[in-house]
C-alpha cells in the first residue's frame, strides 16, 4: 500500500513540476523543502551501459548531478502538491521519494509502474514523458512566459522549450486569428460596411 502511494505521488510530481523519470527516480526526501514549498533539484538517475576488454557488455546504475548547470533548478510546490505530500513525508532525508526507504527505484523499473497505473485506471497509454509535455504545455497556456518555463525545466535555453515541449493547440490558433482587425470600410454616407480592395 505505502509502495503504490509513494509511486503514484511521483506521477503527480512529474505532472505538476516537469521533472524527468531521472530525476524523479533520484529526489530524496532532503530535497523536498514542505516548509517553504519547493522541490530541489539536484541528481538525477541513469543506467549506464558499457563493454569490458573482453567484448561483454555490462551496466550499472547511477545517481549522479544533471548534465547542465541549468538542470540544478529549484522548482515552487502548489498547494496540490503541498498536500499530496505532507501525509507521505519521511523524516529519513536519505531516503526516496518514489520507495520510501535508501534504496532507489530506476526509471526502467518505474517506466513499467507507471504502464501498470494507466491501465488498472482505465487511461490510455502514454509515455512518462507526456507528463513533462503536458506540464509545459499547460504552464504556456495559461500565460506563462516562456523563460519562466524554460527555467522550470530546466532547459539550456528557450528556444529548446518552444522547439520541444510548447505545441500551438488549435483553439489558442483560432484566438490569435481572431485578434486581427477587419480590413473593410465603411461607407460615411450609410453607416454600412463597404467592401475595400487591400491589393
Amino acid at each position: 500500500m505505502w509502495f503504490r502511494r509513494f509511486c503514484t505521488a511521483g506521477i503527480l510530481v512529474s505532472l505538476y513540476t516537469g521533472l524527468r523519470i531521472g530525476e524523479i527516480c533520484a529526489l530524496q526526501w532532503g530535497q523536498i523543502d514542505l516548509e517553504h514549498a519547493v522541490l530541489s533539484v539536484k541528481k538525477t538517475m541513469q543506467r549506464i551501459f558499457y563493454k569490458e576488454w573482453d567484448g561483454h557488455g555490462h551496466s550499472h546504475l547511477a545517481v549522479t548531478p544533471p548534465k547542465t548547470g541549468n538542470a540544478l533548478r529549484d522548482v515552487p510546490l502548489s498547494s496540490f502538491l503541498l498536500s499530496l505530500l505532507r501525509p507521505l513525508a519521511l523524516r529519513n532525508t536519505d531516503a526516496y521519494l518514489l520507495t520510501g526507504a535508501p534504496t532507489p527505484m530506476e526509471p526502467r523499473t518505474y517506466r513499467s509502474y507507471f504502464t501498470r497505473f494507466l491501465r488498472a485506471n482505465g487511461l490510455p497509454p502514454i509515455r512518462f514523458h507526456s507528463l513533462r509535455h503536458t506540464f509545459a504545455t499547460r504552464c504556456i497556456e495559461d500565460g506563462a512566459d516562456y523563460k519562466t518555463v524554460s527555467s522550470l525545466l530546466g532547459h539550456a535555453s528557450v528556444n529548446l522549450t518552444l522547439n520541444l515541449y510548447v505545441h500551438p493547440q488549435m483553439e489558442a490558433k483560432r484566438r490569435c486569428v481572431e485578434c486581427l482587425p477587419v480590413y473593410a470600410a465603411y461607407s460615411t454616407d450609410s453607416h454600412h460596411m463597404k467592401n475595400s480592395s487591400i491589393l
